[in-house]
């Protein structure tokens, strides 16, 4: 079972700029993050170079792989975001609430 995730792109306004949050540079940046200062084990680093490998082959969408989709979910939800904001919400429930997709 696969799941898709809609790469979008949109802009969050901090201390009164506009600052670009796109969703696969998050997903990125959220993949090379330890996880409560944890390192990363050699099956962390493989499940994160095949999401970095569709990632990187991804035209508007990403789909993953049920324990691909299942380990991105983790880091998602351990993430420590540097502020609140109703855009990091809406990327984090586009991929904590993403439907398997349908064969």
């Amino acid at each position: 079972m696969a799941r898709e995730i809609e790469l979008k792109q949109c802009e969050i306004e901090k201390n009164g700029n506009k600052e670009k949050f796109d969703y696969r540079k998050q997903i990125e940046h959220i993949l090379n993050s330890q996880t409560q200062g944890r390192g990363f084990s050699l099956g962390d680093v493989r499940i994160c170079n095949k999401i970095q490998k569709s990632l990187d082959s991804a035209n508007g969408s990403l789909c993953l792989e049920e324990q691909q989709y299942n380990f991105l979910k983790k880091k998602i939800e351990a993430f420590q975001w540097g502020m609140p904001h109703p855009v990091i919400e809406e990327f984090a429930d586009a991929i904590l609430k993403a439907e398997p997709i349908k064969d």
